[in-house]
C-alpha cells in the first residue's frame, strides 16, 4: 500500500541547487536504500521527508497529507534518524526512550522499552548516562528514539555509522524485523553493499538528482571476476571475445549478472579451467 509520495520535489539554497525535481512512490512493508555518494543530497532529502527542511518547491504526502502543511496530523507516522543522534549527556538510555514517547504522546510502555533494548542490544546501558556511551552505542539509542513510538515510517541515515561488524548485522536483523512489521524503512548510504542484502529496492541520487531507482536483484548491482591460469592457449580461446586483466600468472575477465550463464557455457564448451569465481561487491562509485 502507497504510504509515502515525493512530488517534483526542489530544495535551493541561495543560487545552488541541492535537490531538482525528485518524484518518487513508496509503500508499507519494504525497505528502500538510498544511494549516493558524500555530499550528493541524501541526507537533505530525508531532512524534507522528516519536515526538518522545507522544499523550495514540491510536496511530500503521508497517506496523501501534505506533511509540510499539515505536519501534526501525520508526526506519529514517522521516525527518523538523520545524521548523528542527538542526545542528553545526562540522561540515561531509558530516559531518553520516555522522553520520546512523551514527545510523540505516548504512555510509557517499560515493556515495550526492554522489547525494544533487546532486540538493538542496548539493555546492559538502559540506566547508563548517555555520556559515557561509545559512538556505535549512541547510534543504538538513536535508532531505539526513532522507532519507539511504533511510526509507519522510518528513515535512518547511515544507521552503521561507528558500529563494528556484529552491530552492522544486528542493525540489519532489526531492520528486516520493522520491515516483518509493515513499516516502510528509508536507509540511506554511500556504500551499496552495506545494505543492498536486505532492501528490496534502491533509489541512487548524485548531484541532486535521480540518477536510477531498481531492485536491487538487476544486474546493474551484480558484477563477476572469473579467473584462470594463464596460458597461451586460454588467452588465445578468451581475447576475441572478452577484455583480459592481467595480474601475476592469472588472467581474469569481468562479466555482469546477465552475461554469466552464457560465459560459462563458453567457457565449459571451449574445455577452459576455471581457477576462481569472485563476487564483485559494488560501492555507489563503480555507478559512475
Amino acid at each position: 500500500m502507497e504510504v509515502l509520495e515525493l512530488i517534483d520535489i526542489h530544495k535551493n539554497i541561495k543560487s545552488h541547487k541541492i535537490l531538482t525535481g525528485i518524484n518518487l512512490k513508496m509503500n508499507t512493508g519494504e525497505i528502500i536504500g538510498l544511494i549516493g555518494s558524500n555530499g550528493a543530497g541524501k541526507s537533505t532529502l530525508l531532512k524534507i521527508i522528516s519536515n526538518l527542511l522545507k522544499p523550495s518547491e514540491g510536496e511530500v504526502l503521508i497517506n496523501n497529507i501534505n506533511v509540510h502543511d499539515n505536519f501534526q496530523q501525520v508526526a506519529n507516522e514517522i521516525g527518523y534518524l538523520i545524521e548523528e543522534p542527538v542526545l542528553y549527556p545526562y540522561l540515561t538510555a531509558k530516559e531518553h526512550l520516555h522522553l520520546a514517547l512523551k514527545l510523540h504522546g505516548k504512555p510509557i510502555n517499560d515493556k515495550q522499552i526492554n522489547s525494544l533494548a533487546t532486540m538493538l542490544d542496548i539493555t546492559p546501558f538502559l540506566h547508563k548516562k548517555t555520556k559515557n556511551y561509545s559512538m556505535g552505542m549512541k547510534q543504538k539509542l538513536g535508532i531505539a528514539c526513532a522507532v519507539i513510538h511504533n511510526p509507519d515510517i522510518v528513515i535512518l541515515d547511515e544507521p552503521t555509522n561507528s558500529i563494528d561488524i556484529k552491530g552492522i548485522n544486528l542493525i540489519k536483523k532489526f531492520i528486516l524485523q520493522l520491515k516483518s512489521q509493515g513499516k516502510l524503512v528509508i536507509v540511506s548510504s554511500h556504500l551499496l553493499q552495506e545494505i543492498k542484502n536486505i532492501c528490496d529496492h534502491y533509489i541512487m541520487i548524485e548531484n541532486g538528482e535521480l540518477i536510477n531507482t531498481d531492485s536491487l536483484s538487476t544486474a546493474k548491482s551484480q558484477q563477476y571476476l572469473i579467473y584462470f591460469k594463464e596460458t597461451p592457449e586460454t588467452q588465445n580461446k578468451l581475447e576475441p571475445y572478452y577484455p583480459l586483466h592481467k595480474s601475476k600468472e592469472c588472467i581474469s575477465i569481468e562479466i555482469s549478472h546477465t552475461d554469466l550463464n552464457s560465459t560459462l557455457k563458453f567457457i565449459m564448451d571451449n574445455n577452459i579451467h576455471i581457477s576462481d569465481i569472485e563476487k564483485v561487491e559494488l560501492s555507489f562509485e563503480n555507478f559512475l
